[in-house]
């Protein structure tokens, strides 16, 4: 039976409770087991994506890789938050973060930074229906894909709950999601494939967004859905001076 505690982590996601009363929910904390002491992010932000965006809400899905796998160089604290490419630190902005930022900035501002302080946490995102996922849950330190197979099977299942809904968005951010995002009926779903935002970090150039946060934003306009407000990427919501 679910744990109570585990209710609450999931927020309002009961249709996921089937795989949690599974097998296949056992042999993932059993693989995790041994490397539990090395594991990011805490354990009682593993499903905050979920209790951060309302499934009745939910407009569009991210799918990243997984969680950041370092901690902040003066707090000591993770920076994985439990939210894909969202981090609670703020002495410095991940790099796939970061390329999210310039991302946007270059599809909605012409490529011109307008706005000084940078919003690491994402819960804003998440709050308007934009369920944040990595392809994996968890990782351990200074590892960043070693628990990709091991949530595999959890990510299937959110796939196929989703695919009872329809016209959801989704976003796949790499090899490794968009070929997860296969298993989307797209006769219900949009599916937008990009590369992650890290590749254009290690390559030392732009990220290929092709006007994602624009695409995204007017399908959900031809459905008669509020568009998603990006622009709180930023803290203070000021323009420049001229």
């Amino acid at each position: 039976m679910i744990s109570e505690k585990l209710k609450i982590q999931l927020g309002s996601w009961k249709s996921l409770y089937p795989f949690f009363e599974s097998d296949a929910w056992a042999k993932i904390k059993e693989q995790i087991k041994p490397d539990f002491s090395k594991t990011t992010p805490e354990i009682d932000v593993w499903f905050k994506a979920f209790k951060e965006c309302n499934q009745d809400s939910l407009k569009v899905v991210w799918l990243g890789l997984s969680p950041y796998y370092t901690t902040d160089s003066y707090t000591k604290k993770n920076v994985a938050d439990g939210l894909a490419f969202s981090t609670d630190t703020k002495h410095s902005v991940p790099p796939s973060l970061f390329q999210l930022y310039k991302g946007y900035e270059s599809d909605e501002h012409g490529g011109m930074n307008l706005y000084l302080v940078r919003n690491n946490d994402l819960t804003f995102l998440a709050n308007q229906g934009v369920l944040l996922l990595n392809s994996a849950l968890t990782t351990t330190y200074g590892n960043p894909d070693s628990h990709l197979q091991i949530w595999q099977p959890f990510i299937l299942n959110v796939i196929d709950v989703l695919n009872k809904q329809e016209g959801i968005i989704f976003c796949g951010f790499g090899k490794v999601a968009n070929e997860l995002l296969t298993r989307v009926d797209k006769t219900k779903h949009i599916v937008f494939e990009r590369e992650h935002p890290a590749a254009a970090a290690y390559r030392g150039g732009s990220w290929k967004h092709d006007k994602l946060f624009t695409k995204v934003n007017e399908q959900l306009e031809k459905s008669g859905k509020e568009a998603i407000a990006w622009d709180k990427f930023y803290v203070d919501f000021e323009p420049a001076p001229f």
